[in-house]
């Protein structure tokens, strides 16, 4: 299914970072014109990745170059539709139970919400999650990255419909909602020098890619540098 066409009136503002050995990071603050396609904007494999300032979850200013600078091979970055949502719970609890792995093969993980930088700590204790949540309140990031609130028929359809259900018959319940119950989620796949490897930008509500499958992917993409000698 195709994103509809949809506009927004202003551009998020990107950091302006200084330049890092072996990183090609967005330096630039992004220029977009007034109503332009949201799907345009939205990254694919191969742009530049882009660096927004967010707080983490002990409001401590952290910038998502930091977060793929520092990774031995790449991070993934998680874009949660709201923490409330049963499908963003049972899509963290995954991210976890396969965390060992990802660290193993010098994959970082990271997710992102709206909210406040107290949302994203209750949120991260409440599942004991070992990666970091970082707060987007005005959604800044999410807007770099061209996810956007969905359509009625993204977010209510009878696709993600059933997935939701099928979440919630796991365990997996809904919770306070926080931000826009519209949002829709995508995932991020970041190497080292500032490149997306892969980009997963939802196209509904439920439409986030398989976990399991994630590592394999990442390791046949993104090799792991050779040590220096």
């Amino acid at each position: 299914m195709r994103r509809p066409r949809e506009t927004i009136d202003s551009a998020p503002e990107l950091v302006s970072r200084p330049p890092r050995t072996q990183s090609r990071v967005l330096m630039t603050t992004l220029s977009l014109p007034t109503q332009m396609p949201l799907r345009s904007m939205t990254p694919v494999a191969g742009d530049p990745a882009r660096d927004v300032l967010l707080h983490d979850a002990m409001t401590r200013r952290t910038h998502l170059a930091d977060l793929w600078v520092y990774a031995p091979r790449a991070v993934i970055l998680v874009f949660l539709r709201q923490y409330g949502c049963p499908l963003c719970r049972e899509q963290v609890t995954a991210l976890s139970g396969h965390y060992d792995a990802f660290r193993a093969e010098g994959v970082a993980v990271a997710a992102i919400g709206q909210g406040t930088p107290r949302d994203a700590r209750r949120f991260r204790e409440q599942f004991s999650l070992p990666f970091p949540v970082l707060s987007d309140a005005d959604r800044s990031a999410f807007a770099a990255y061209g996810l956007m609130d969905g359509t009625i028929e993204q977010v209510y359809s009878p696709t993600p419909g059933l997935r939701l259900a099928r979440a919630m018959l796991r365990g997996h319940l809904p919770h306070r909602t926080v931000g826009s119950v519209r949002q829709l989620p995508g995932t991020f796949v970041i190497d080292r020098n500032g490149i997306i490897r892969m980009a997963h930008p939802g196209l509904h509500a439920a439409d986030v890619p398989k976990i399991p499958t994630l590592l394999p992917q990442i390791i046949a993409m993104v090799p792991l540098p050779t040590p220096a000698t």
